[in-house]
């Protein structure tokens, strides 16, 4: 080992193991986003983005020029966009 290793051990050592914990910290929390807590995420979201409209719109009866009946207006419950 070299002089300047033994010198600095000890804050070689200290910040290693600040690495390690606040690695550590960071993989327990993405786990706990992951796993733990996905479905209450999961609801979370969904609540957020889906919404239901209820729009009633009427374009009336289309005719040819002979007075025949070519298209018609649909009632329509349900969009998903």
């Amino acid at each position: 080992m070299s002089r300047l290793y033994i010198k600095h051990q000890k804050r070689f050592n200290i910040f290693k193991n600040m690495t390690l914990f606040i690695t550590g910290c960071v993989l327990i929390n993405f786990f706990s986003i992951q796993i733990i807590k996905s479905n209450s995420y999961k609801k979370e979201i969904n609540k957020k983005i889906k919404s239901y409209k209820n729009n009633i719109g009427q374009r009336g009866n289309i005719y040819d020029r002979n007075n025949n009946l070519l298209a018609y207006s649909i009632e329509k419950f349900l969009i998903w966009i």
